[in-house]
């Protein structure tokens, strides 16, 4: 991509997904789940964080529709949405390329 294509790609999305992770937790936690779907439990317990404040970056990732879930009985998993992530991951790269 030449830096004039770049430049004039619509980078909104990719930028309100970048600002919404810039957060250490909701990092970590798209690290966790690069390699699998988990429950909330999982990953609280992975990071030694309170389940409410796992629940609320969950949550603002979901708005942003970065991570999805699913339901089965009382317990939800989340996974990384493959699509969004991979385009993010693409601009972001093409911008710093």
């Amino acid at each position: 991509m030449s830096s004039k294509k770049c430049c004039s790609t619509d980078l909104k999305h990719s930028s309100h997904i970048l600002k919404t992770i810039a957060e250490e937790n909701r990092l970590r936690i798209i690290c966790l789940l690069k390699t699998s779907e988990l429950c909330v439990c999982e990953i609280q317990e992975a990071l030694s964080l309170s389940h409410n404040l796992v629940l609320h970056h969950l949550k603002i990732m979901q708005s942003i529709k970065l991570i999805n879930k699913r339901k089965d009985g009382k317990h939800s998993y989340y996974s990384l949405n493959p699509s969004i992530y991979k385009t993010t991951i693409n601009d972001l790269f093409e911008i710093l390329k």
